[in-house]
């Protein structure tokens, strides 16, 4: 839609502008996931025996914020969702860990979605940096598709399908980001798998998300950068 022409017109480096779509498209994620995630705790601490009224007034308080917030800042109708969001997912966290584990599972599996969300985003914005958006769209969707069966594709069998294709297909699975590791078992998201603790699992996964990112960002921007735009 030609849009890009007025911001390159600023004193903007082109980087910046992948940087930007990248930072904006993972903050929206994050409102879905915050807001999505504070409301489902809020349902699951009422079920497992958390007061009507409180659980009510953390409602009231989110609702609170988000108008205020909007009148406050009107030039950023954004940051109402986000602090709104951020404000119900630890409320929600805090009425529903009180009562059931299971909040503890639906807070780090939440985590662990941002971090997937971050690597696919890096993804779609290196393709969209030399590609048109139905292109990007398809190639993204066959990296989350390649990723979360990385396991699969590691582990094909030559005597099913071919030593050449069972070898291309163990090169590519080291070479795309593992997205399974954002899907873990129950055990590990509860923290009780005796092999991997949360935490040191985590750490993983946030560090293979960041050096992910960066190396995707890194080759977009400078694509991007050498591209000719008339």
């Amino acid at each position: 839609q030609r849009t890009l022409f007025p911001v390159l017109s600023r004193p903007v480096a082109r980087y910046e502008v992948l940087l930007g779509k990248w930072a904006g498209a993972w903050l929206l994620i994050a409102v879905f996931v915050l807001v999505g995630t504070g409301f489902s705790l809020c349902v699951l601490g009422l079920v497992a025996g958390a007061s009507l009224w409180l659980t009510a007034a953390v409602l009231a308080a989110f609702g609170a914020l988000v108008w205020g917030t909007r009148k406050l800042v009107p030039r950023t109708p954004d940051l109402c969702w986000l602090s709104g969001g951020l404000f119900l997912y630890v409320a929600g966290w805090a009425l529903a860990n009180t009562q059931t584990e299971e909040a503890t599972l639906l807070v780090h599996a939440s985590s662990l979605t941002l971090l997937e969300g971050a690597v696919l985003l890096a993804a779609g914005v290196m393709f969209s940096s030399f590609s048109r958006p139905a292109f990007t769209g398809l190639m993204t969707a066959g990296i989350w598709i390649a990723g979360r069966n990385a396991d699969v594709l590691a582990h094909m069998s030559p005597r099913h399908v071919g030593a050449t294709a069972a070898l291309a297909s163990s090169a590519l699975a080291r070479v795309l980001p593992n997205l399974q590791l954002y899907a873990p078992s129950r055990s590990v998201l509860l923290g009780t798998d005796e092999a991997s603790g949360y935490a040191g699992y985590t750490l993983v996964a946030l560090l293979l998300a960041v050096a992910y990112s960066l190396s995707a960002l890194c080759v977009g921007a400078w694509v991007f950068s050498r591209r000719d735009i008339t």
